[in-house]
């Protein structure tokens, strides 16, 4: 009877270790647990420094686009400015090319002395190569004839009371004129009016050009 309860008993006893062998959990190898943390580790790093990144590089594209802005504005400003100077640059030279002609276009008329019987007339200009010579009838019909010194015909008719007339004239020398009606004529070169030394209606007298 002994015999018999030995081998259940020690069949109990690989029983209850085998259990308690179970009950116990495994544990991990330390090393696992290590690698694992370190990349846990690593990821928080990356995102902490791709936000960074993101952040600076917004900030970035804020600041150029505040540059672009400011740009234009600055290119209209310049732009102004230049326009501003060529203009008056512009008008300094168009001031002085004004000035230039009307130095150039300005003549002087001397009419012989009164009762000196001399019937001619000197004009002078900066240059003679083209001036305008105009008569108008201002005190009724004026017959007039106009030649060079050579007889060439540079005006000839008749000019009605009120009517007027522009003659161009290119490198002029000497001119003779006869005025039919010199009371009810005005003369003028370059708007320089010609001043008739005497009060005779018909007159012939004699223009000479010089160049100062």
């Amino acid at each position: 009877m002994y015999r018999a309860e030995v081998p259940v008993k020690e069949a109990a006893v690989e029983e209850v270790t085998r259990a308690n062998n179970q009950k116990e959990p495994r544990e991990l190898p330390v090393f696992l647990l290590g690698k694992g943390f370190k990349l846990i580790v690593v990821a928080l790093i990356v995102l902490v420094i791709g936000g960074i990144w993101l952040m600076m590089y917004v900030k970035g594209n804020n600041s150029d686009d505040a540059v672009v802005d400011q740009t234009p504005a600055t290119s209209v400003s310049i732009d102004e400015a230049t326009k501003t100077k060529e203009s008056s640059k512009t008008e300094q030279s168009a001031s002085k090319e004004k000035s230039t002609d009307e130095k150039t276009d300005k003549v002087t008329i001397t009419a012989p002395e009164a009762n000196s019987g001399s019937m001619n007339y000197v004009v002078e200009a900066a240059s003679v190569d083209e001036l305008t010579m105009t008569i108008e009838a201002t005190g009724g019909d004026s017959w007039n004839s106009i030649t060079t010194n050579t007889g060439e015909a540079v005006e000839s008719g008749l000019l009605a009371a009120g009517d007027k007339k522009e003659i161009k004239l290119v490198k002029p020398t000497n001119l003779n004129v006869t005025i039919g009606n010199s009371q009810g004529l005005n003369m003028s070169i370059n708007d320089e009016k010609l001043e008739f030394a005497t009060d005779a209606i018909t007159q012939n007298i004699t223009i000479e050009f010089k160049q100062k």
